[in-house]
């Protein structure tokens, strides 16, 4: 095996990408983390305005039942690998205090996105896993010792390669399916996009006047 192959390269520095990186270096294994934006966790510090609503107090089937079909079938193995509660104890673990609110909700302490983001990156640091930010993926090619992943200005070799790129919902935060055409090129099968948790971009003036307000009971028509 050449000695410039490393054990894995993590596509995407989002939740999953990290959460990946953090538990490959707890592993012992060699990874880097490659994100073509440049900073990680865009998603997680939008998440739960600013709060970042890290899971649910609730047992895995109950989450299974409450996304329903088809996500129900398709993360069923992982949710029961890796529990809510589960998720709670890695992150108090990594020494970032949780809080759950009445509605079961399990929000960082501090109720403040960029200390979840430190979590992942302090925790990657200790393990000496690297973060590679403005590296955009263009291609992933076979080898004979397992992949090359090109980005825009170098080349990973690598035994194993984890995408980790997100959906296409919001592409400012670089969800702009570069997962999606990697595994297409490969041969794999993508199924076709659906709307799930999307923006919705409005600019009218009523939505300027009350920018940040958080509505509880409210209801929407859409006129195409």
């Amino acid at each position: 095996m050449r000695d410039d192959v490393t054990d894995l390269v993590i596509i995407g520095g989002g939740a999953a990408g990290l959460m990946a990186g953090c538990h490959a270096g707890a592993l012992g294994l060699k990874a880097i983390v490659l994100e073509r934006k440049h900073r990680v966790g865009s998603k997680l510090l939008m998440c739960g305005n600013g709060r970042c609503n890290l899971t649910s107090d609730i047992s895995p089937d109950r989450m299974l039942a409450d996304l329903g079909a088809p996500l129900d079938d398709f993360l069923a193995d992982a949710l029961h690998a890796f529990p809510p509660r589960m998720l709670q104890r890695w992150f108090e673990e990594q020494r970032l205090p949780l809080m759950k609110t009445s509605d079961g909700k399990v929000f960082p302490r501090s109720e403040r996105a960029p200390d979840v983001v430190r979590c992942f990156t302090d925790t990657l640091r200790q393990a000496t896993v690297p973060l590679c930010l403005n590296a955009p993926v263009t291609h992933l090619d076979p080898t004979d010792t397992g992949w090359r992943t090109r980005s825009t200005s170098f080349d990973v070799h690598s035994r194993c390669v984890l995408l980790a790129t997100g959906g296409v919902s919001y592409p400012k935060t670089g969800s702009v399916g570069d997962g999606q055409r990697l595994a297409r090129e490969l041969g794999h099968r993508v199924t076709p996009y659906r709307p799930g948790l999307v923006g919705v971009v409005c600019s009218n003036a009523w939505h300027r006047a009350h920018l940040g307000q958080q509505f509880k009971q409210a209801a929407a028509r859409v006129f195409d």
